[in-house]
């Protein structure tokens, strides 16, 4: 009896630990790509932000758009609503940027170029699990 109460605990204990390695999953390579622009353009507008560089500002504000689209898309397929809001507002964040930029309207700017930062932290937060490599995996 005893030894049928250990099987039965350590198939158990196999069925979670699967189950929990199983969570995290690796994201598609277009969805790495869209990460990758996001990081890069964000990157360049917080130097572009400080340099007044409207010129940059739009080329940059012009290839988060894309990438945001594929970030919406990949959470709308998963039916994740946290990160589909936050995915939507960075969209819509975007627009105000590139509304204030085409204007010139530095503390517009500055506003919306912090809040989709704080987008991205957000989400990362909720839905990203770094690895010892340095990759990310979706949570």
């Amino acid at each position: 009896m005893k030894t049928r109460f250990n099987w039965a605990v350590a198939v158990l204990a196999g069925v979670l630990a699967v189950s929990v390695v199983s969570a995290s999953e690796k994201p598609p390579e277009n969805y790495v790509a869209a990460m990758k622009a996001i990081n890069t353009n964000n990157g360049a507008i917080r130097r572009q932000v400080a340099a007044k560089d409207y010129e940059g500002l739009a080329t940059s504000v012009a290839a988060l758009k894309p990438a945001f689209e594929t970030t919406l898309k990949f959470w709308q397929d998963k039916k994740v609503d946290d990160a589909i809001g936050w995915a939507t507002d960075a969209l819509k964040v975007t627009a105000d940027l590139e509304t204030a930029v085409k204007a010139k309207d530095d503390a517009a700017i500055a506003t919306a170029a912090t809040a989709i930062a704080g987008s991205c932290k957000t989400c990362h937060d909720a839905h990203r699990e770094r690895q010892p490599d340095g990759s990310s995996m979706i949570k």
